[in-house]
């Protein structure tokens, strides 16, 4: 009796000592997350293929886990349904969730980003305020600040603090291929068929760097519900 006592006093602390291990060191913990799970204020990034400028726009950005993002959008909550607000030629709109998720080929080419707990005014303005942008042109050059939005641009300027300044970060643009050292020939003939300047170097944002950035967690969506995994440090 003696020994067995002594014995589980040693099985005990043994896990209490691993107990003590897995939280001094980053481990993964995986759950269940379902598109129903999606919150207004939440940020899809999503791998669209609309052809070789959607090869392009990936050729020129990095995104998170090696993801060639291309598009993304805002959930908002509107009729009792939750729907996507983005910037899509000509315009601003709403699109159904589920519409939005069905372009791509399986719902593994969209991912749920949440802003951090600490950025959720940035989250309660872009709620508040996203009405203002619905039917506004969509912005086929990449300009900023001309009253017109292209997709990740939307983002940036409805993440704002109270005071105006905004959440994400913009970047000098580029549309040169990182392999040949020159511009894409999708972009030259992209910007050339809407007589725009190709705005080299001019600041911007992409769905990709959004998705890396510090101020959100990013969450998989695969089908209607899949095992998703938080890393925890």
């Amino acid at each position: 009796m003696i020994n067995k006592k002594r014995n589980n006093r040693r099985f005990l602390k043994k896990e209490s000592v691993l107990f003590i291990m897995l939280l001094s060191f980053p481990f993964t913990l995986w759950a269940q997350l379902c598109i129903t799970d999606a919150k207004p204020g939440d940020i899809i990034f999503q791998e669209y293929d609309c052809g070789d400028l959607c090869r392009a726009i990936a050729g020129v950005t990095q995104s998170y886990h090696n993801h060639d993002y291309t598009h993304c959008g805002i959930v908002v909550s509107a009729n009792n349904a939750l729907w996507v607000l983005e910037a899509v030629s000509p315009v601003v709109k709403l699109t159904p969730i589920d519409s939005f998720l069905s372009r791509t080929a399986s719902h593994s080419g969209n991912t749920l980003a949440r802003v951090k707990e600490q950025y959720s005014a940035t989250k309660n303005n872009a709620l508040l305020h996203y009405p203002d942008f619905i039917g506004k042109s969509y912005d086929d050059c990449y300009i900023m600040d001309d009253d017109s939005y292209y997709c990740s641009e939307l983002i940036y300027e409805l993440f704002k603090n109270d005071d105006g300044s905004p959440l994400f970060e913009l970047k000098p643009m580029t549309f040169i291929s990182p392999k040949t050292n020159k511009i894409f020939p999708e972009w030259i003939s992209y910007f050339s068929g809407l007589n725009c300047a190709i705005p080299e170097g001019k600041p911007g944002i992409n769905p990709g760097g959004i998705s890396l950035s510090d101020k959100v967690f990013v969450w998989e969506i695969l089908n209607k519900c899949t095992s998703v995994f938080l890393q925890i440090q």
